[in-house]
This record gives structure tokens, sequence and C-alpha cells, in this order.
């Protein structure tokens, strides 16, 4: 599998095409990596079931999420910061990890063409760990980064996989995007502390105490113990 991580994402209010905007950098990445312009090759993100299977009418590439998780061996605690455009200080908490996990399968009337389309795709992801910055779209950060690769034996899916969707068993590559979403805002933080200044001044001595005789009584520590001295 692929693992996207990504160190920055766009807005809060942009979470709701995080999905969108992977597939999309998915989609250039494999077009331009694996050589397969538009006009010969499909690159479709539908589920690979039987209705799909009927309305395939020339090469194709299909590349279906299926898992979408969260990722707590990437996510951190804590708060990060930052400054923005005007030098000032703001923060807000460390955004959690998501692993999105992709089945990729090759569909053409001829199964060379499809194990021809599945070496394509293989190559490109054998040779690049990071996705090139030109493929990410416009809305991440120039920041974020997408670490790539293939599926562990850990990750793969289920062998009920193809059962659940009723479609036709297919050989493919399985990836897994692991990224950061941004659900936090950034916040201002207070005007950082430039300055302490204080005061010092001498207290006056205490003035001796009386007892109820008239003599005077002075108190002093000794070991820990107040002892009260004074004339009777």
């Amino acid at each position: 599998m692929w693992s996207f991580a990504l160190t920055a994402w766009g807005a809060p209010s942009s979470i709701g095409r995080v999905i969108e905007q992977v597939d999309s950098a998915l989609e250039s990445f494999l077009r331009r990596e694996a050589a397969l312009p538009a006009h010969e090759v499909e690159v479709v993100f539908d589920p690979p079931d039987k209705t799909f299977a009927s309305s395939v009418n020339r090469p194709t590439l299909n590349a279906f999420l299926w898992d979408i998780r969260r990722n707590n061996a990437y996510t951190s605690t804590g708060l990060v910061q930052r400054r923005d455009g005007d030098g000032k200080l703001e923060r807000r908490g460390s955004a959690p990890y998501v692993d999105l996990r992709y089945f990729i399968s090759a569909w053409a009337a001829d199964r060379r063409d499809e194990h021809r389309l599945l070496g394509q795709v293989l190559q490109c992801l054998l040779v690049h760990t990071v996705m090139p910055q030109q493929d990410m779209p416009p809305t991440m950060s120039e920041l974020a980064s997408i670490e790539i690769r293939l599926a562990t034996r850990d990750t793969r899916k289920p062998d009920s996989f193809w059962g659940a969707i009723d479609g036709k068993l297919k050989t493919g590559i399985e990836i897994e995007l692991t990224l950061p979403v941004d659900v936090f805002a950034w916040i201002p933080t207070a005007p950082e502390v430039t300055e302490i200044t204080g005061n010092v001044s001498r207290r006056p001595a205490p003035e001796p105490e009386s007892d109820s005789s008239g003599g005077q009584v002075t108190r002093r520590r000794n070991s820990g113990s107040v002892v009260a001295e004074g004339r009777r």
C-alpha cells in the first residue's frame, strides 16, 4: 500500500473535500508516472462490482477506496504553533492521522493489457517513495508531502472483499494513504511576555510585644519551635 504522510493540510473548511482531493492527487500521479493518458486509459474510483464490469468498454484503471480508519501510530497529542502573516503567534491541536486504503485493479478486453497496466502502476510505486509536489492539489499546503509504500500482509483487504461487493475476482495492487486531517482551527495566543518589572521595599522591624504584666516579650525560633522570652 501507499502511505501518504502529509505534514500539513488545508483549512478546516476544506475537511469535507479531503477524500476528493486525495483522489485527484492519486489520479494525477498515476497518469503522469505510469504513462496513462486520458485518451487511452480511464481512471475511475467506482466499486468494481458486476455493474461496473459490464460498463467497461476500454482499458480502465479502477482505484477503489475500500477502508478508512484512524492511524494512532502517526497521531500525536499536544499543540503545534506557528506565526501568521503579521508575525503573531498562533496555535492549535495536533492533526489526527487517517488511513485511506485503496485497491487498484486493471480492466481490459485482453488479460495481457490488464497485466501491462498493473505493471506500469507497480513500477512507479516502487520507484517513488514520495509523491512529487506537482501532483498535489493546489489546496494542499506547499509543505505537504506524500510517502508511498505498498500494502503489507497486515493491511491487505479481507478475503471476503469480492463477495461483499458482488464483483468478479481480479488481480490488483493494494495501497494505503496515511494523512493528517486539520480538524482544529488556528487560535491566536496571548501576547508574548517581553519584560518583567517588580518593586522591592524594606519592611519595618516589628514592635516588641508586651505581656499582661507590662513586660516586653520577644519571640525567637529554635529548631523549628517558637520560644517566647520576656520579663515578668
